[in-house]
């Protein structure tokens, strides 16, 4: 018995051919799953890329706070923090989306989310590790940059209420033998006049 010959020329080719893949493949959804991967991947690496620039602007914000602190200006002070608030802002909000397209990559790979590491992910795709390590290298010098610039201010702050402190000390102590001095805490403790001290 002869095979039936099908008519309209030749077979094309089905997805799953056309892609490279056998039926069994496209069957099972593996190469959905790997381009599902590989886009959240690049969607990834773009997400901490993005990250670079708000913290470009927080690192700016941060020597602006530092500077009006040495000038004792309260306005430039205050548009500084405002500034930084708002780019604090927009980082939380991508690295809110950065964390559950990680989540969602790790998922699609079948790990844990902690352990998609800057490693992990340029071992699963090294043709992004250039990439990678320049994000990381510039990510990791704006926040060292960040925390510099805050222990630096948080010390010209500190410094600054120490002298504001020595000031109302001086002037309260000034004003009258009896009157109460002003604490560490800024408040004005009471305290009997014997024990009053003009250095405390």
């Amino acid at each position: 018995m002869s095979r039936p010959v099908m008519a309209g020329g030749p077979r094309s080719p089905s997805a799953g051919e056309a892609s490279g893949t056998t039926g069994a493949e496209a069957m099972d959804g593996r190469e959905p799953m790997l381009s599902r991967a590989d886009a959240l991947c690049r969607e990834l690496v773009a997400r901490t890329a993005a990250q670079l620039e708000p913290w470009s602007r927080l690192l700016e914000a941060a020597r602006s706070l530092g500077e009006a602190l040495v000038a004792g200006d309260p306005a430039a002070i205050e548009a500084a923090v405002v500034e930084q608030e708002r780019w604090l802002g927009v980082i939380d909000r991508l690295e809110r989306r950065r964390y559950r397209l990680q989540e969602e990559l790790a998922s699609a790979w079948g790990l844990a989310p902690s352990a998609l590491t800057w490693e992990a992910l340029a071992r699963r795709r090294p043709e992004l590790g250039a990439e990678l390590r320049r994000v990381r290298d510039a990510l990791r010098a704006r926040i060292e940059g960040v925390e510099a610039e805050n222990r630096r201010n948080r010390a010209l702050a500190q410094q600054g209420l120490a002298w504001s402190r020595f000031v109302l000390q001086g002037v309260a102590g000034a004003s009258a033998h009896t009157a109460p001095a002003y604490g560490r805490d800024g408040q004005r403790p009471w305290r009997p006049p014997a024990l009053i001290d003009r250095a405390y």
